[in-house]
């Protein structure tokens, strides 16, 4: 069995390093509520709720569109993934 914590924040770099699932309200209505990836991707929610991209979030993917070799980006599964933390982003070698 698994633990879950609810947290209010407006700070997406926050909610993007720890969070597994987000829910956006706007207007005291859901908006959004999906994995952290896929919230973030949605640039019309974002700025429905008044929430900007986290900067690593962006970062990365200004660096991969620089780079050719974006096969680093993919889990096992092809799906496309992003570093959530400057750890991460160093492990990825990103830059090197």
């Amino acid at each position: 069995m698994g633990i879950a914590i609810i947290l209010s924040t407006h700070d997406a770099n926050f909610a993007y390093r720890i969070a597994q699932r987000v829910i956006v309200f706007s207007q005291g209505e859901i908006i959004a509520d999906a994995d952290v990836e896929e919230v973030f991707e949605r640039t019309a929610v974002l700025e429905k709720a008044g929430l900007k991209k986290p900067l690593l979030f962006e970062a990365f993917d200004y660096m991969q569109s620089q780079n050719s070799d974006n096969s680093k980006n993919t889990d096992s599964n092809g799906t496309k993934r992003r570093p959530r933390s400057i750890a991460e982003l160093k492990q990825w070698g990103v830059g090197s």
